[in-house]
């Protein structure tokens, strides 16, 4: 009877600590929201596509099939250059975060990098992507073409940006 006591006094320490966890962490998610809500449409717009990209460069992009005596499974494989598509992009999502507007080109340059090693792995996917010895024996999976509309999205949005609403934002600030 007492260990049962014991074990239940053990259980409550543990169900108050992690309401207490749980508490904390909402109370930070509360508080991240209403700051996003507060920023420009632009920057909230190049965060949400910054995280997507993120979500989908840890995804695995690449599915191929096996035959195990008479069942056949698909696969899921991330790439080979995955960490540094992944550092990019965080260099990008955190620089967005933080210095919006001061290194906004370093934000494009990164995007472009990464959109880089994406485009050459397209091309030569045993160099960047996959050791694979035939395109036949895998295929990219929805995860792998849901990035690259992200991506290119942003990678697009960003151009737009600088090529065109800062670039008239500095022209008005600099005539008056």
């Amino acid at each position: 009877m007492k260990f049962l006591k014991f074990v239940l006094e053990i259980l409550l320490v543990y169900f108050r600590i992690w309401t207490g966890w749980v508490r904390v962490l909402l109370r930070a998610l509360q508080i991240l929201f209403s700051e996003f809500l507060i920023l420009s449409k632009w920057k909230q717009i190049f965060l949400i596509l910054g995280f997507l990209q993120i979500v989908f460069t840890i995804r695995p992009w690449i599915s191929y099939s096996v035959q195990f005596l008479n069942e056949r499974e698909i696969l899921q494989i991330s790439i080979k250059s995955n960490l540094w598509i992944l550092l990019l992009l965080m260099l990008n999502f955190f620089g967005n975060l933080f210095f919006f507007t001061k290194f906004f080109y370093f934000h494009l340059s990164f995007q472009l990098m990464a959109s880089f090693i994406v485009v050459v792995g397209i091309f030569y996917p045993n160099l960047l992507f996959t050791n694979f010895l035939k395109i036949e024996d895998y295929t990219y999976n929805l995860n792998f073409y849901t990035f690259l509309f992200f991506h290119f999205s942003a990678t697009f949005l960003h151009m737009l940006y600088i090529f065109t609403y800062r670039r008239a934002k500095h022209e008005i600030s600099s005539t008056t």
